[in-house]
């Protein structure tokens, strides 16, 4: 037979099983080939071009084979390509992977209660829309399967805020209504009971974006608003509820010492949001101060 029908039909048996038989070779001698084609529009272009690797993979009849690293065939029709995804899609993918289910994954969403309060009032920049304050975060939801955590005897036990999600399951409450880079965890403490409660506090320095109105100064009034939601759960998965607990929500009491502004009230509650695709279940803290009209008047100076 001629060497080029020889060639062709050896091609031909390459693409079909993967092996090429070599009986000239000394026993039952074969080529194996790892496959690394991207097929594209009917054309395969090969990815990359590895020197020849010489391997014994003697498994126990005497045979071996010699592996062409540079090649990789399809092995099925529904295999994923994993390098048509983008970096940030497969990072996604490996998570999901390893993240635990919520506790009532595939029925109804998961109840999170939150509260926020205000330890300290550092100031507000009208011109700029944002306001600081010293805010703490509490959350609380049930997972029975946080129980197993608990030592035989103690009711509670704490376990770290970076606890792997494989582990336990978080509904990542985060606040969205920030300034760039207005955000900076000082604490966050998370404790699971025996009785499957977990309840989660953090302890933040924010910056919030804000909508000040200065018509009537300087005799305004102004609302700061701070909004959280789940990073990572829609409104069939987490609907967010407020911690009827006072002393975990407001104003601290010494907050808005020294400043320019008096609180006159304060609210919390739930609202559901739907853009489009976008349904979430958030959260809303307000906070309503009233300026103290001497400051401004001794300065005579635009509201800062």
């Amino acid at each position: 037979m001629q060497p080029a029908m020889q060639l062709a039909r050896m091609a031909l048996l390459v693409l079909s099983s993967g092996t090429l038989p070599l009986p000239a070779l000394a026993g039952q001698a074969t080529l194996q080939f790892a496959p690394r084609f991207a097929l594209r529009a009917g054309r395969r272009h090969p990815t990359s071009m590895s020197t020849l690797v010489d391997k014994d993979t003697d498994d126990g009849h005497g045979e071996s084979a010699l592996e062409f690293p540079w090649i990789s065939l399809r092995q099925s029709q529904d295999q994923t390509d994993t390098r048509s995804l983008s970096v940030a899609q497969m990072a996604t993918k490996v998570s999901r992977q390893h993240t635990l289910p919520r506790p009532n994954d595939g029925g109804s969403p998961d109840i999170v209660e939150f509260a926020m309060l205000c330890r300290t009032f550092m100031g507000m920049n009208v011109k700029k829309g944002t306001f600081e304050i010293d805010l703490v975060l509490t959350s609380r939801w049930k997972d029975p399967r946080v129980a197993q955590m608990v030592e035989t005897g103690k009711e509670f036990a704490n376990v770290p805020s970076d606890v792997p999600k494989s582990k336990m399951w978080n509904p990542d409450l985060v606040v969205t209504s920030r300034d760039f880079g207005g955000v900076e965890i000082l604490t966050d403490f998370i404790q699971v009971s025996k009785a499957g409660t977990v309840l989660q506090v953090t302890r933040m320095l924010y910056t919030g974006k804000n909508i000040f109105d200065v018509r009537e100064y300087p005799f305004d009034s102004q609302t700061l608003t701070v909004l959280i939601t789940s990073a990572s759960a829609m409104l069939d998965e987490v609907k967010l509820a407020v911690i009827s607990n006072t002393s975990t929500a407001g104003v601290s009491p010494i907050s808005f010492d020294g400043k320019p502004f008096l609180v006159h009230s304060t609210s919390q509650w739930e609202f559901e949001e739907i853009n489009g695709p976008l349904r979430k279940s958030r959260g809303r803290f307000d906070i309503v101060v009233k300026r103290k009209w001497g400051a401004p008047l001794k300065s005579l100076s635009y509201p800062q």
